[in-house]
């Protein structure tokens, strides 16, 4: 290989060793400003450039006269240009380290060997649909544009490690090929007017397709416009087909409706612009199809206007998107892990994957922050037996829309802070699993999940902070374990759950809820339904559709209101502890509300009845406040031994446990009249007077005298005999069991008002 024009010595071709072509291109050289020097056939087969092998030396021009004229090595006068187009260049076009003084323009031309531009410094430079065996130009610099629209190359790299172009550079249309390798190795090119390796529409023609099969390589660009890869096509399966990593790009990354078998990789990289993906395709099962961590887009990143398909998974963990992140309509897919991993994503407005949004393999939004809403209505997230999006940490100041979503897999959102969540309409499938995990959610409005919400698997809002719940006509089915745990969850407003149905047990234990609205919810759960032990309700409306099937466990919980109904009520139930201030039903006789109390368990709890008889006590209905305390005495009995049976039979039948004490006048009444009866039967054989100064027998003032401690005179002036004795006995003891019950079961009642 000889250097030509580079260095003193170097030998110059003679005008007799110049071909017919040749010297027609070193007399226009010197004749005229701009050369355009043509072999064409006007044959489309024969002018095709990738058959240029074959072409003879009537077309033929070598490489070393054409850089003894690009180089000044050979005198001209005139051309600061030269154009030559359907010619072949014969022999290495070195031009290393020159300074090139003249234009270049190779127009369908075919280049038998590499072209060698390494460190030199040319002007615009064109090889336009050429035909390349290669062109390396490492930190070559470029005062135009470099123009490869539309050049093939097979088995060849084109290298532009380091060059600085200060214009475009034009690879609309290439057809690259080198499957083994690198196809295009520009790392940090700096293109002040942009790079474009898109689909290129000539006038007249069809639109030709950038495509490579081999890896492009663009890492560490600078790029002062966008980096255009639209309707392109890039081929590298096994490896990463486009590098763009640590870019720098002052406009836009245009992938639209772009095809890369292979991956993607755009790691570092700042796009200050859009990053534009409508209709991309990218397929890569190596590591991730679309792996972008630290990503930076300084406007939005957006798939709309088409169907963004990536088979294979998206990294893009810590990326940052200033503007709007719009994924609606892509299909993501990885099915052995994560389809789209975005943990600590930053996103300025707002972030969309709906409208027929679908992922195959789980979404990771962990600890992602958003500036406005984020919209996933109406997609599909499908990872059945895993977790379908993982939004832990999520931080949302505007709305979450998961309205008309089926997720089939687990959805997780623990410490996740939002201003609405909108479930309404979803679906949420993991049977026999947790179908959402909502730990400490903090939600600053409302969590909707009406439209026929249905969950099936576990739901779980344990320490959840929510202004306000509605789940009217939700479904949520875990028939062998809980459908809904909220322990300590806290609601300060509704927590609307009308219409619901609940196939599984619902537990509330210790939330704090403004009110719970269960009219006409279907409860059902082993072995509890619903349980709101040591919960804080403002009003508890308890009136589902059927009893519940199971029990209710209202241990220590705490209502304001308490509104219910008998049709309704849990066939079994437990009521230790339970506190209510009112009754929303009042329509409820104190009869059916003592039933109610019956279906307490465990056994007799005396502070149920006490806790009903203060409540209707404190609403001015105090007749029923003493049928109630009159009823736990009386289902007390069945709790003691046999002597405290009789007593408490006795105070019963005597004052009524002190709540009807009439009944001692009753027996009072009774048992002076027997005693008059008796007496005055007996007297005066039955009678003998103690002196001769008493007064004259009167046998109803004798039973007063001996049934009450009071002194008539008739006691101690007569004498009883016989059966007149036995009967002022019976009256003394009956008058002392009376007497102790009243003053008992006066005190109890007194006690307990």
């Amino acid at each position: 290989m000889i250097r030509i024009g580079l260095g003193e010595g170097v030998r110059v071709l003679r005008d007799d060793e110049l071909t017919g072509l040749e010297r027609d291109l070193v007399q226009f050289v010197d004749d005229r400003d701009q050369v355009m020097i043509g072999g064409k056939t006007g044959d489309p087969a024969a002018d095709d450039p990738s058959t240029g092998g074959t072409w003879g030396a009537e077309r033929q021009v070598r490489a070393e006269l054409l850089a003894e004229l690009l180089t000044g090595t050979r005198p001209v006068k005139r051309a600061w240009s030269i154009l030559l187009s359907g010619v072949r260049i014969t022999g290495t076009l070195d031009l290393a380290a020159a300074t090139i003084t003249r234009q270049l323009h190779l127009v369908e031309c075919h280049v038998d060997e590499p072209i060698m531009l390494s460190d030199a410094r040319a002007q615009s430079v064109t090889l336009a649909l050429c035909h390349l065996n290669g062109l390396v130009a490492q930190r070559a610099r470029f005062d135009g544009s470099l123009n490869l629209r539309q050049v093939r190359t097979d088995g060849a790299t084109i290298d532009l490690l380091g060059a600085r172009i200060d214009g475009q550079l034009l690879l609309s249309g290439a057809r690259l090929r080198n499957p083994r390798g690198t196809v295009l190795r520009a790392n940090g090119v700096t293109a002040t007017q942009g790079i474009f390796c898109n689909t290129d529409v000539l006038d007249g023609d069809e639109p030709r397709q950038f495509t490579a099969e081999g890896v492009v390589d663009v890492s560490t660009v600078t790029c002062g416009w966008d980096l255009d890869f639209s309707g392109s096509r890039l081929s590298a399966p096994r490896d990463y087909a486009l590098m763009a990593e640590n870019a720098s790009l002052k406009g836009n990354l245009r992938l639209n409706n772009a095809e890369f078998d292979g991956g993607i990789s755009l790691l570092d990289t700042k796009i200050d612009g859009s990053l534009l993906i409508p209709g991309t395709r990218i397929t890569y099962f190596g590591w991730w199809a679309l792996y972008a961590p630290r990503l930076v887009v300084g406007q939005d990143v957006t798939s709309r206007g088409g169907t963004l398909v990536v088979k294979g998974g998206t990294d893009l963990t810590d990326a940052r998107v200033d503007g709007t992140m719009d994924l609606n309509g892509a299909r993501l897919n990885r099915r052995d892990g994560l389809a789209l991993t975005a943990r600590n994503l930053l996103v300025g407005r707002s972030l969309f994957c709906a409208n027929g949004f679908h992922s195959t393999g789980t979404v990771d939004l962990t600890g992602t922050r958003v500036g406005g809403s984020v919209d996933v209505g109406g997609a599909r997230f499908t990872n059945p037996g895993g977790t379908a999006l993982n939004a832990n940490r999520l931080t949302v100041p505007g709305e979450l829309h998961c309205d008309k979503s089926w997720f089939r897999g687990q959805v997780l959102m623990r410490n996740t802070q939002t201003a609405t969540v909108d479930f309404s309409g979803a679906r949420l499938l993991n049977p026999g699993g947790s179908a959402l995990s909502a730990d400490t959610l903090r939600v600053e409005r409302c969590l909707f999940g009406k439209d026929r919400f249905t969950v099936r698997g576990e739901v779980v809002l344990t320490g959840s902070t929510i202004q306000e719940i509605q789940l009217s006509g939700a479904r949520l089915s875990n028939p062998e374990g809980t459908a809904l745990m909220a322990r300590g969850m806290r609601v300060d407003h509704d927590f609307k759950a009308d219409d619901v149905i609940l196939r599984g047990a619902v537990k509330l234990r210790d939330s704090q809820l403004g009110v719970l609205d269960l009219t006409g919810a279907e409860l059902a759960g082993s072995p509890a339904a619903l349980s709101l032990d040591r919960a804080r309700i403002g009003r508890l409306t308890l009136r589902p559709k059927r009893a519940p099937d199971g029990w209710v466990d209202l241990t220590g919980a705490g209502v304001d209101v308490l509104d219910d109904e008998p049709r309704s009520w849990p066939r079994r139930q437990v009521l230790d502890g339970f506190t209510y201030r009112g009754l929303g039903n009042n329509r409820v006789p104190v009869a059916e509300r003592l039933g109610w109390l019956e279906r307490g368990d465990p056994g007799f709890t005396p502070g149920t009845y006490d806790q009903l008889a203060t409540c209707y006590r404190e609403s001015g209905r105090l007749e029923d406040a003493r049928r109630v305390a009159y009823a736990k005495q009386r289902r007390r009995r069945r709790e003691l031994h046999w002597p405290g049976k009789v007593w408490n039979a006795l105070l019963q039948v005597t004052v009524g446990y002190g709540y009807r004490p009439w009944l001692a006048g009753v027996w009072l009444g009774a048992l002076l009249a027997v005693g008059a009866v008796v007496f005055g039967l007996a007297y005066p054989g039955g009678f003998v007077a103690k002196g001769a100064d008493v007064p004259r027998f009167n046998a109803f003032a004798y039973a007063l005298d001996v049934v009450l401690p009071v002194d008539l005179g008739q006691q101690t002036g007569w004498f009883p005999q016989g059966v007149a004795v036995t009967t002022s006995w019976v009256l003394l003891v009956g008058g002392w069991i009376l007497a102790a019950a009243l003053i008992a079961g006066v005190t109890n009642a007194l006690k307990r008002d």
